[in-house]
């Protein structure tokens, strides 16, 4: 029988030359170090930058832009998974390797690295993948009906229950990052109700267990708007690991959504301990507290975050929305106008709208 490493490996090759065969991303690099400089501010200009590096084979300059891109936005989960993938680049024998479990000394603190990096993309956002900013998603379509037939000549119509949980997994994966959500659910439950450890495959590059099922999960109902259910899961996430701050976080925007603040405050503030090198979570609480009402409390924690990431155009607007509310109409003027002045218009476009119509209502 096929195992299922050579099997899902010619799936990832076909889906993998329908992508590459159809989207533009050989730019030249010179081209692309123009736009990274101008959008300076702009995480996906500087990604395609380190795509147009990894192409060249410079590595260490690829891992400098990422970890700008990074720096911009601690959210932005393409440079994780490109850092995270790296050392498989810069090593080619590394993933057999790893197989046989016969790592160098040398690279076995790159690989740490490169799990914990990995790690943190999950739960910033368990359905994202190593894509271009720009890619074609009816070419991700296309490729997930390649592996539905594929899956099909290899188990049949059996019923899911029946299925290896790796087959669920990809399956459930590919689906949810299709767009296919009811797919997407119809897998994850039966891999959380089986609530048992995913097979020891080498095809799944960190342990996948019973609270990751339970997460994805989660993730999923919140995306269809199943809110009561999302709510559910992400408390029993967060009960077996606090240190999920992602979901703290996606809870507290569910509690925001629903108007109820005091939870809402409490989950955004346990994201910020959970992870308390992420000032996006400093932002998100100052935007709760301003949802709120809460004005200067929304204030103190704005200027944290402005503080320790003061390139963050984001945390600008934010906090001069509180100072217009708050009445302090100079400093408000003074903080949207260095947000209009510097914010990439690609990003920020319904911001920027909002600052200009704030900035006009205010007194002279």
């Amino acid at each position: 029988m096929r195992s299922p490493l050579i099997f899902i490996g010619l799936v990832v090759l076909a889906v993998a030359s329908v992508v590459r065969a159809q989207q533009p991303w050989g730019l030249p690099l010179a081209e692309l170090e123009a736009r990274a400089t101008k959008d300076s501010l702009d995480p996906d200009a500087l990604y395609r930058l380190a795509l147009g590096y990894a192409r060249k084979q410079r590595w260490d300059d690829e891992g400098r832009v990422l970890h700008a891109a990074i720096t911009l936005n601690p959210r932005y989960t393409p440079a994780y998974l490109a850092l995270s993938f790296e050392p498989f680049q810069r090593r080619p024998a590394l993933e057999r390797e790893v197989r046989k479990g016969k790592v160098p000394p040398p690279w076995r603190d790159s690989l740490v690295e490169a799990g914990r990096l990995l790690h943190k993309a999950f739960l910033i956002d368990p359905l994202s993948e190593l894509t271009p900013p720009d890619v074609d998603w009816s070419l991700e379509q296309r490729a997930f009906a390649m592996l539905d037939v594929a899956l099909a000549m290899r188990f049949g119509r059996r019923p899911l229950d029946s299925l290896p949980t790796w087959v669920l997994w990809y399956q459930g994966m590919s689906a949810a990052r299709t767009g296919l959500n009811d797919r997407a659910i119809a897998d994850l439950q039966v891999l959380l109700r089986r609530g048992e450890a995913i097979e020891n495959d080498s095809i799944v590059p960190f342990p996948v267990g019973t609270n990751e099922y339970r997460y994805v999960l989660a993730v999923l109902y919140d995306r269809t708007e199943r809110d009561s259910e999302a709510l559910s899961l992400y408390q029993q996430t967060l009960a077996a690991d606090l240190g999920n701050f992602m979901a703290h976080n996606r809870l507290a925007r569910l509690y925001r959504d629903h108007h109820n603040w005091e939870n809402a405050v409490t989950e955004a503030r346990r994201a910020v301990e959970a992870n308390p090198e992420d000032p996006a979570s400093e932002r998100e609480l100052g935007q709760i507290l301003l949802g709120a009402g809460r004005l200067p409390e929304a204030e103190t924690v704005m200027r944290e975050a402005e503080e320790r990431n003061p390139r963050d155009m984001g945390t600008e607007y934010v906090l001069g929305v509180i100072l217009e509310q708050s009445g302090r109409a100079g400093e408000a003027r003074a903080v949207l106008e260095r947000f209009l002045a510097l914010a990439p218009a690609a990003l920020y476009g319904p911001q920027i709208s909002d600052a200009r119509q704030r900035l006009a209502a205010l007194p002279r």
